[in-house]
């Protein structure tokens, strides 16, 4: 773990913090930081290509809006938020090459964390769904806090939902504070993919929590399907297929040519409109959800649009939230902004779960 420092008490001081350090950066290099399972999958050694162009442009992406990125800096409620806030802006600048996210997480822990997954692995799936990263796996047996289940996934998915100790894909917990589902809550699973963080959601949950898992592409429901009934859920998690955005559309079915896509990834964005795409509060509404108490959301680029279709049911229900923040660039400074603005009484956290750019997690708890 990072030491926690304090937040850096000036902008001036925040700029010259991170220019300081960017420079310092590229005159050091680091190895053993570098995930051979995501960006070798097709047995390409790309450990030393850098994207300079790309480095960057997001250096000036930062420098032309200081001022927000360091307004959204000071708004989160413990030391090591912030600096891990200021890490991932100086990651991004820098490549894995010259900066480790977390000290103690090096591909090193990460391949542990895929041999503890590879333990549950039995076999093929019966699913026919091929993805980027290959066929899925049968996995059984995993451990959850209401026992054994079992899943067709992909490896590295399995690996995030079990974590590197307390760096545990939607289950914050760190120095007392839990930000995770808990026994009898009402749970929305924005982007559930194949379904897997829906099925340790619903375990948390037990047999009076609700999980509603919003996933438009037919190719992921169908491993949905499987992943609930294999684990006889289907009377606490719900398959909804739906996007999730600001504003309800009157389409009706998945247009044909997306209808087979196994992306993963899938993001609405200039698509939206050949998707069905409903706001949380008129899904709310049309199931009279009286109380919503977790909201994960990973759409892809359309978190802060989904936040905005959910203001009614976020002021009254204060649920806790476990937000994807590294789609856009700009939602590392306008999601928090916009929450903090909102919804006055949250508490802001963040975690990150890989040693590269992708999955950092911001979490709000109500007072």
């Amino acid at each position: 773990m990072m030491d926690a420092v304090g937040g850096t008490q000036s902008l001036q001081e925040f700029r010259a913090e991170l220019l300081r350090d960017v420079y310092r950066g590229h005159y050091q290099l680091i190895d053993d930081n570098y995930d051979r399972f995501r960006f070798s999958f097709d047995g390409v050694d790309r450990s030393k290509q850098v994207n300079v162009d790309a480095h960057a442009a997001y250096l000036d992406f930062v420098l032309t809006r200081l001022e927000s990125f360091f307004a959204a800096s000071m708004l989160f409620s413990d030391a090591t938020s912030r600096e891990l806030f200021v890490r991932l802006i100086k990651y991004r600048c820098l490549g894995h090459p010259h900066l480790r996210i977390w000290e103690d997480m090096t591909w090193t822990s990460v391949q542990e964390m895929y041999q503890r997954a590879a333990a549950f692995e039995t076999g093929p799936s019966s699913s026919s769904f091929q993805g980027v990263f290959g066929p899925l796996k049968h996995f059984e047996g995993i451990p959850t806090s209401e026992g054994p289940v079992s899943l067709d996934i992909w490896r590295d998915s399995l690996a995030y939902c079990l974590g590197q100790g307390k760096h545990r894909h939607y289950f914050f917990d760190r120095d007392g504070v839990r930000i995770a589902p808990e026994p009898g809550d009402c749970i929305i699973d924005g982007g559930a993919c194949f379904g897997d963080t829906g099925v340790f959601f619903a375990c948390a949950a037990g047999p009076e929590g609700r999980v509603f898992s919003f996933e438009p592409l037919p190719t992921h429901i169908d491993v949905i399907s499987l992943n609930i009934d294999q684990n006889k859920l289907e009377n606490r998690m719900f398959i909804v297929p739906n996007g999730l955005g600001e504003r309800t559309n009157q389409v009706q079915a998945i247009a044909p040519a997306l209808s087979q896509m196994s992306n993963p990834g899938f993001s609405l964005t200039n698509v939206e409109n050949a998707v069905p795409v409903i706001s949380l509060d008129d899904f709310a509404t049309l199931q009279n959800l009286k109380q919503v108490d977790f909201i994960k959301l990973d759409v892809e680029g359309f978190e802060l649009a989904t936040l905005k279709g959910a203001a009614r049911t976020i002021a009254s229900s204060r649920p806790k939230l476990a937000i994807s923040l590294y789609h856009k660039p700009e939602d590392f400074f306008e999601i928090p902004i916009y929450l903090k603005m909102k919804y006055p009484f949250y508490r802001l956290y963040l975690d990150h779960y890989t040693i590269f750019q992708e999955e950092t997690v911001l979490y709000a708890v109500p007072e």
